[in-house]
């Protein structure tokens, strides 16, 4: 988890929500990822694994079963966007934690979802 020092940058960083916990990951604006006109943090299925070695998440648990979601910079709109499962979508207090742990209470930060951000419970209840 990323704990956030309020001298620090904004971060762009990963998460998930894992049996009611946030599990956070983020780094500064200026150390992260390129990706087209984004900036990003590792990707899950990295930071994930390095988790399980550490034992703290779960070796039976694949990186996408669990509520996730990213937020990345976009250079060309100058903001924030938090992508996430509608499971942590729906928590709003949720949504101001990651926000505040990122740094990103004073930034311009955009919240909606993704194909790519959808849990194993999400999926079993839908058409795909």
């Amino acid at each position: 988890m990323t704990a956030h020092n309020d001298q620090a940058p904004p971060q762009v960083g990963i998460f998930w929500l894992l049996k009611g916990q946030l599990i956070l990951h983020g780094v500064a604006r200026s150390e992260a990822e390129p990706w087209g006109r984004y900036l990003n943090a590792v990707g899950h299925e990295r930071y994930w694994r390095q988790l399980q070695l550490t034992g703290m998440v779960p070796g039976d648990v694949e990186y996408d079963e669990p509520p996730r979601g990213r937020v990345v910079y976009d250079t060309i709109a100058q903001k924030y966007f938090l992508y996430a499962d509608s499971c942590i979508r729906c928590k709003h207090e949720l949504i101001a934690e990651i926000v505040q742990q990122l740094g990103l209470a004073n930034q311009r930060v955009e919240v909606s979802g993704d194909q790519h951000y959808r849990c194993a419970d999400c999926l079993r209840g839908s058409d795909v």
